[in-house]
């Protein structure tokens, strides 16, 4: 139903009247670039490459996790039938629509008020990497909502952190390096999706507990914020 009514809005953006001539241009400039090949091996060379990939490849699986394991958890800690899943996960996933918005919406007030575009987002970065340390006590949480509330706070800070980590490839790499640089980073976020999946399910076996996969996503992000800072700042002409 979107589909059909989205049809008649579809119009090729360098021949649309809503918009500037500016906003032309640069459709057009960004459009001569996509037809540039880069080397992967080239992009391999480059530590800022490395900063997004292993971010990425830190915190995807952290995600993953929420999206696959929160649900079992809430239901096995809190010995809830499938149907009563369903409003403690509205919540969870609604925060994480909220922390989509709002990590976009500061660190574009921080670029307004003067810092510089990747200093801004690392900025934030640092606030979303803060927050999902909450999360640790959720595996010790009396209240399905109170762990619900601390999951979802951790969710929410995830998106928030993708938004700027995403928008950091603008920052340090050309326009037309950013698709392959968001690929491979993409490609190492998967392979950590399916390696927690994996690690998960031997620790739930063993221990019989959530708290360790917990203190893992609570503390995943500030370790990809530490090795994204320094990476970043050692690589040649950012000191």
């Amino acid at each position: 139903m979107w589909l059909v009514a989205a049809l008649p809005l579809l119009y090729s953006p360098t021949h649309s009247s809503h918009i500037s001539p500016t906003q032309r241009t640069a459709l057009q400039e960004t459009e001569t670039a996509s037809t540039v090949r880069i080397s992967w091996r080239a992009l391999a060379s480059r530590r800022e490459t490395w900063a997004f990939a292993l971010a990425k490849l830190f915190t995807d699986p952290i995600w993953w996790f929420f999206l696959y394991w929160a649900p079992k958890y809430i239901s096995s800690q809190f010995h809830v039938e499938l149907a009563g899943l369903a409003a403690p996960l509205v919540l969870i996933y609604l925060m994480a629509d909220i922390g989509s918005i709002a990590g976009g919406w500061a660190s574009a007030r921080l670029i307004q008020g003067g810092l510089k575009p990747l200093a801004a987002r690392r900025r934030v970065m640092l606030w979303c990497a803060i927050a999902p340390l909450s999360v640790i006590f959720a595996a010790h949480s009396p209240s399905m909502w109170l762990s619900a509330l601390l999951v979802g706070i951790a969710t929410a800070a995830h998106q928030g952190w993708s938004a700027n980590l995403f928008a950091t490839t603008a920052d340090l790499f050309k326009k037309e390096e950013v698709a392959s640089v968001v690929g491979i980073g993409g490609m190492l976020g998967a392979i950590g999706g399916m390696i927690i999946a994996t690690v998960t399910g031997f620790i739930l076996e063993f221990t019989g507990s959530y708290t360790v996969p917990f203190i893992i996503c609570g503390s995943a992000y500030l370790i990809a914020w530490l090795v994204f800072s320094l990476i970043v700042r050692s690589a040649p002409g950012r000191q």
